[in-house]
């Protein structure tokens, strides 16, 4: 990966940890350590509209809220970290039947092209 301007990955160590970064840039032949910037909270890419950096590893649906930049594709899937999300209702609930529908509906395939649209797996 060619270094160019002022940062070449921009990285939230939650969502994309060091190892991660440093992976992909053995990856493409480079060495990224030097050049990587970790930020503890936000929206990293955030960081390319300002031009802090010009590459940021965040989840996808995380980028897809930023304006004004491109969302070029996932990682490989070997320099991935899955994040999973799981849903539960309270057993004491007033209303088990309406948490039980709504959970049903979001785990099924109805609901999978808003999923894929807002940049999640299902």
């Amino acid at each position: 990966m060619e270094a160019r301007g002022r940062g070449v990955f921009a990285a939230r160590r939650q969502r994309c940890p060091a190892r991660t970064v440093d992976r992909a840039a053995r990856h493409h032949g480079g060495d990224q350590r030097a050049r990587g910037d970790h930020s503890p909270a936000g929206f990293i890419a955030e960081k390319l509209v300002t031009g802090e950096a010009d590459v940021a590893i965040q989840q996808i649906s995380e980028l897809k809220q930023i304006g004004g930049i491109e969302v070029v594709g996932p990682l490989p899937l070997d320099l991935q970290a899955p994040a999973v999300f799981s849903a539960g209702r309270m057993t004491a609930s007033r209303k088990v039947d309406a948490a039980d529908h709504l959970l049903h509906h979001l785990a099924s395939t109805a609901v999978w092209p808003v999923l894929r649209e807002t940049g999640l797996e299902p």
